[in-house]
């Protein structure tokens, strides 16, 4: 700029120096954050990769305007590592249109098995095809997804024979490559924390005095201040939540299946009424395990609300950050009391006013949390940036400590998810790890006549270690 003028290197050499400094005291403070700023090199990725595994780093980049992806792929050979990069001919562009085709066929109702075969037939030839022989016969593949590669259930991937992925590999999806690399940070003491089956209805969260009292404010208010007061939460002003009996249900057979496991480990549960937020917003002692089988949320970007703070800006002093703007504000989860609160979101106690946005789950202490399950609809979801990964729950939790997360890539039916998640807890309280536990569960419901459709077995992915 003009007032740094010829001293810009110098500047910008002071600022680097600060930076170093605050990040020193940080890492003394804090694990997370030592590990979260610790080189990760090639020659560690080799060390911790298992032999008979692989791993196959997805990248999308630009090329003369236009999106392109190339894969790096990494495995170990009795010579040593072998690296292979791999360039894909199509464009982002027809395979984003293929991830979407083949996630509305995995979700639409009377769909024939043969034409959704096809279809993630389609979907394999340009995404896992391509990279098949880099994988010199592997069965254990850890993959690093970029951009629309996120939400695609790689499990359901239907090969040449028409057979899906997860009956032939075993896949584990990871937000980076330095999630192969062990974490220092010790498991958690806490239990298992599990709130479930929210009442969405209760009138006991908020006191009525309190709503009430805003009912009177905004009477008596002008029109002009009720748009003002209105304007940053237009979309979660006008959520609405059914009951999940499911949701309640499958919380109290995971309660009982924990009893006598570990008795030295103090498992909580929360139902109904008892299901609000301020019970997340409030955890002092991180859980080892973090369970949540609730309604979740993903909103579309609020254009309107855009062009208003834009406005605001314009005829302002202080430019204004456009909240509305912000994925982690449109994604959440729903807790007790939400349905009579949410006209009022904004103007109550945002701790627990039933909704728990992702932004606020980057407030929580997740440390040593080994992992959460989102059994909840879309927590999957979220604004996908090239390089960035998703911004929604799924990347908060995990922000916020969690090292792994269990999150569903669109809605799933009740009874389906309560299948899958008593098969989930039921193995991993015998010892198996959330990785081998949930692709068990999977196998098991592909095999069976009940839930061998897609459409519930691929809904939930796991993220992370």
């Amino acid at each position: 700029t003009a007032e740094s003028g010829e001293r810009h290197l110098e500047i910008i050499h002071e600022l680097e120096q600060e930076v170093d400094q605050l990040q020193l005291e940080l890492g003394r403070a804090s694990k997370r954050f030592r590990r979260s700023v610790d080189a990760v090199t090639v020659d560690k990725l080799v060390a911790h990769l298992p032999e008979d595994a692989v791993l196959v780093d997805f990248l999308i980049y630009g090329d003369q305007g236009k999106s392109r992806l190339v894969a790096g792929v990494l495995r170990r050979e009795k010579d040593g590592p072998v690296f292979d990069m791999i360039p894909y001919k199509t464009d982002m562009e027809t395979m984003q249109k293929a991830i979407v085709a083949y996630r509305t066929s995995i979700q639409e109702e009377g769909i024939e098995d043969e034409e959704l075969i096809k279809v993630g037939q389609e979907t394999y030839d340009l995404i896992w095809a391509p990279i098949k022989k880099a994988l010199g016969g592997r069965e254990k593949v850890y993959v690093v997804p970029d951009g629309m590669l996120n939400i695609l259930p790689f499990n359901a991937l239907a090969d040449e024979e028409g057979n899906w992925l997860a009956k032939s590999l075993d896949l584990h999806i990871l937000t980076s490559s330095r999630d192969l690399i062990p974490s220092e940070i010790p498991a958690a003491k806490g239990g298992l924390l599990i709130l479930a089956g929210p009442d969405y209805n209760s009138d006991k969260v908020v006191e009525r005095e309190v709503i009430a009292e805003i009912a009177g404010k905004r009477s008596a208010s002008s029109g002009e201040v009720k748009e003002g007061m209105r304007a940053f939460s237009s979309g979660m002003r006008g959520l609405h939540f059914d009951p999940l009996p499911g949701a309640e249900k499958e919380g109290k057979l995971i309660i009982s299946q924990a009893k006598g496991v570990d008795e030295k480990r103090e498992n909580k549960i929360y139902l109904q009424n008892d299901a609000q937020e301020k019970v997340v917003q409030s955890i002092e002692e991180p859980p080892e395990m973090l369970h949540v089988a609730t309604h979740g949320f993903f909103l579309k970007p609020d254009d309107s609300l855009r062009k208003r703070l834009l406005k605001m800006q314009r005829g302002g002093d202080v430019p204004l950050p456009p909240p509305g703007d912000n994925p982690l504000l449109r994604s959440g989860l729903a807790f007790a009391g939400i349905n009579g609160n949410a006209t009022y979101l904004g103007e109550i106690d945002t701790r627990n006013d039933g909704v728990l946005t992702a932004l606020e789950v980057l407030g929580l202490d997740l440390t040593g949390t080994r992992l959460t399950v989102l059994s909840a609809c879309e927590t999957g979801l979220g604004e996908i940036h090239e390089g960035e990964g998703v911004y929604g729950l799924r990347r908060a939790f995990q922000e916020a400590g969690s090292e792994a997360v269990i999150a569903s890539l669109w809605e799933v039916s009740d009874a389906g998810t309560q299948a899958l998640m008593t098969g989930l807890y039921k193995r991993m309280l015998q010892g198996m790890s959330a990785h081998d536990a949930l692709r068990e569960s999977r196998l098991e419901m592909i095999n069976s006549q009940e839930w061998s459709y897609p459409y519930v077995w691929s809904a939930f992915m796991l993220v992370g270690k």
